[in-house]
């Protein structure tokens, strides 16, 4: 940590062809001169920097990288970097991995990758994840955008975003999450690509089949978007923190179902995606940034029914989905007996805002099954929001009432103080 300045001379070479941890935690070093050294050979680069908080300028202009097969984690958390220079022109046909590569690299207003060669790229996960950079240049070759991609990339000026030819794959998890302004509205397909296609500049698989990103700044007429027919899957976090969108229309296509931690399908290969559970609706809009208050379905949906902005099962027996920043009193009908697992997203305290906009819930005389984790979350709301949030119950219910301090619990069940 006593390092600030570091120059290599072109005699230096590298054990066993790597540069990997080669300054890794020098959190004092201040500027870097590799350019000539002799790195033919070298394959792996990962985290050769990572972590040198203070690293302002890094000079690897000439250096050797066509052996190179990973670059994780190469320039991680480098935050003030300004001047990396030569970085440009480098031969990357042998690179396969580049996840992390950039994350939270601060202060370079370009990153320009363009005339790199990403054919061969198997995992570019969370690769530019809290990068501020105002442009990111990719090159048409690109074959993989990994889960967490371009994460909380907020400071990117662009009002559309270009999806790469060569693209083969996308992750479903927070990929463009938080990505972008308010003035980044449309997702473009470069001419070649048969993967995807974007509608109205949300970006969509070529089949129509999954929805993948919304731009954080679109702008849909009354608030309402409509997700179109076809698509049976939605990428986790894809509304992207889209405040515009305040009613959201299931197609007749899409099943509401609870995605599990880890769901293979919901995670590509070199991903860390796919890291909360719950129903893939509720997932796909999360909390922080939307404004989602209502849920519809179409007259003819043969699943499920809408009900004063939630979604219930065709036969109004069990509670589906209730949206993210639901804003009425919930006055559950009679006639319903379950909350399915995961109606809301439970779990830490951001996750409890979710329904922090709403007034209350009532529990009908026939609701006698509510999962474990959606009575924590009603009782959560309630002592979160004591003054606004009210719970009632049926005093027909046979199950479920209120204790002496207000919470909804089992009959004869004595909740702790």
């Amino acid at each position: 940590t006593s390092i600030t300045d570091v120059k290599l001379y072109e005699d230096v070479s590298f054990a066993n062809n790597t540069m990997a941890n080669l300054f890794y935690g020098c959190s004092n070093l201040v500027n870097a001169n590799l350019s000539g050294v002799n790195t033919t050979g070298v394959t792996d680069m990962s985290a050769a920097f990572e972590a040198c908080k203070k690293l302002t300028t890094l000079d690897m202009t000439g250096i050797d990288t066509s052996s190179v097969t990973t670059m994780a984690y190469l320039f991680y958390d480098c935050k003030i970097l300004k001047n990396l220079v030569g970085y440009e022109y480098w031969d990357t046909s042998s690179l396969q991995n580049i996840s992390g590569s950039f994350n939270a690299v601060s202060e370079l207003k370009i990153i320009d990758l363009s005339r790199w060669d990403l054919s061969k790229i198997e995992s570019s996960r969370i690769c530019f994840q809290k990068c501020k950079a105002e442009q990111i240049l990719l090159p048409d070759n690109l074959k993989t955008i990994n889960a967490f991609f371009m994460n909380h990339v907020t400071n990117f000026k662009g009002t559309t975003f270009t999806i790469p030819a060569g693209v083969e794959a996308i992750g479903y998890d927070h990929t463009f999450y938080n990505f972008g302004t308010s003035a980044f509205t449309e997702f473009v397909v470069a001419e070649g690509n048969q993967n995807f296609k974007t509608i109205d500049g949300i970006l969509y698989s070529a089949d129509g089949k999954r929805l993948l990103a919304i731009p954080l700044g679109k702008t849909f007429e009354n608030g309402v978007y409509e997700i179109p027919e076809g698509v049976e899957f939605l990428g986790q976090l894809s509304f992207s923190r889209n405040p515009n969108i305040k009613t959201v229309v299931l197609p007749n296509s899409l099943e509401l179902k609870f995605v599990p931690s880890r769901d293979p399908a919901y995670t590509l290969p070199g991903d860390n995606g796919n890291i909360n559970p719950g129903n893939n609706l509720n997932l796909a809009i999360y909390c922080e940034g939307c404004s989602v208050s209502s849920y519809e379905v179409k007259a003819d949906n043969p699943r499920y029914t809408s009900h004063d902005g939630v979604i219930y099962t065709k036969d109004m027996t069990t509670l589906v989905a209730i949206p993210t920043w639901y804003d009425k009193y919930l006055d559950i009908p009679e006639g319903v007996t379950h909350i399915a697992y995961e109606a809301s997203l439970h779990g830490d305290s951001r996750v409890i805002a979710l329904m922090g906009n709403s007034t209350g819930v009532n529990i009908p005389s026939t609701l006698t099954n509510i999962s474990s984790e959606q009575l924590k979350k009603l009782n959560d709301v309630r002592a979160k929001y004591p003054d606004t949030f009210k719970i009632t119950v049926s005093p027909d219910n046979p199950v479920y009432s209120l204790d002496a301090n207000g919470a909804l619990v089992e009959k004869n069940v004595v909740a702790p103080n």
